[in-house]
């Protein structure tokens, strides 16, 4: 999920995995993706994806 698109709550916006089968990680609220850990690795309680609530006066 690049950053700058826009999600609605409960949209999977990554997959995770450490050394299990990987479990889709879901936006958490509506708005955008700010931040994304691609290419770099993860640890355990890391963030692997930020989302942005777009707040009305900032639209």
């Amino acid at each position: 999920m690049p950053c700058g698109e826009r999600v609605k709550e409960g949209t999977v916006v990554g997959l995770e995995h450490i050394d299990a089968e990987a479990w889709p990680v879901r936006a958490g609220v509506d708005g955008v993706v700010i931040a994304q850990a691609w290419g770099a690795r993860i640890w355990q309680s890391q963030h692997v994806v930020v989302t942005g609530r777009i707040l009305p006066w900032l639209e």
